[in-house]
């Protein structure tokens, strides 16, 4: 690794604007830590992903995320009970977590996740185990219930320089993301597609992180703001992406936030937009 990859990815490869780095050491870097590690059957990485494919929860959960559950609900913790932890655990909750980079603290250190079908059930324990967090006293997180609107899967073809991105955004940090009501993310192989894409993902102003899933790892490149801005930027970024090409494995989910409780001001922050630039236009 270069002396100018030495920066910190909160430990979960998350890119922060006053980062001096350049998009492309950060792109390159991160293929290059995929590329070992997939390798490293003895490592950490490998162990992560064993454990997504053979958690006990996982098989409970394979049906419903076969049929592309449609509510998902999102637990991001920093500090909780172990008798908390326990409970959602007995409740089906999938570990989630970010994956770790040069043995740095991720933000947040724990993530949970259920998802369902069935609308009565996802809001029944929406709020029970927003109870069961407010009762934890040592709890520091947030409870995040999101209903997917759009999903799109694009096409593999070899990346066209040529195509233009559509906008820039700017981000600030917030809470829990108090005043957010929509979502979008982009996944795709970090290893297969395109470093060009990749890099023009960044520069467009999206945050980045690796999670493991049961068929390997993906990065995940992902915007956070208002709905109707969302909407906009999410067909803007299906569009560029089917224009551009380079994107391997690659799916794209529009979602609104129906369930935000933040725990209080140290609850873990996300990355919301403060404005975008179409085309050199400021909005």
């Amino acid at each position: 690794m270069t002396a100018e990859s030495h920066y910190q990815y909160s430990d979960a490869l998350t890119l922060y604007d006053e980062l001096s780095v350049s998009r492309e050491s950060i792109i390159n870097d991160m293929r290059a830590y995929c590329a070992e590690n997939e390798k490293a059957q003895g490592d950490l990485w490998q162990q992560r992903i064993k454990a997504c494919k053979h958690d006990a929860n996982y098989e409970k959960a394979s049906a419903a995320l076969a049929q592309s559950a449609r509510f998902h609900i999102h637990i991001d913790v920093d500090q909780m009970s172990d008798e908390l932890e326990t409970l959602m655990d007995k409740r089906g909750y999938l570990t989630s977590d970010f994956l770790s980079h040069q043995g740095q603290q991720s933000s947040p250190k724990f993530i949970r996740t259920l998802k369902f079908n069935n609308t009565k059930k996802y809001k029944e324990e929406l709020k029970e185990i927003t109870d069961a967090c407010k009762a934890d006293q040592s709890f520091v997180g947030f409870v995040e219930g999101e209903v997917i609107v759009n999903r799109r899967a694009s096409e593999e073809k070899e990346y066209d320089a040529s195509v233009p991105i559509p906008f820039r955004i700017k981000a600030y940090r917030e809470p829990g993301g108090r005043t957010k009501t929509a979502d979008m993310h982009v996944g795709l192989c970090p290893i297969k597609s395109s470093p060009e894409l990749m890099a023009q993902l960044l520069t467009m102003g999206f945050s980045l992180v690796l999670a493991p899933k049961s068929s390997g790892v993906l990065a995940i490149f992902s915007l956070q703001g208002e709905a109707k801005t969302i909407e906009q930027l999410f067909e803007l970024t299906n569009n560029y992406i089917e224009r551009a090409g380079g994107a391997s494995k690659c799916t794209m989910k529009d979602e609104r936030i129906s369930w935000l409780w933040v725990s209080g001001d140290s609850a873990p922050s996300t990355r919301m937009i403060a404005n975008i630039q179409f085309n050199n236009q400021d909005t």
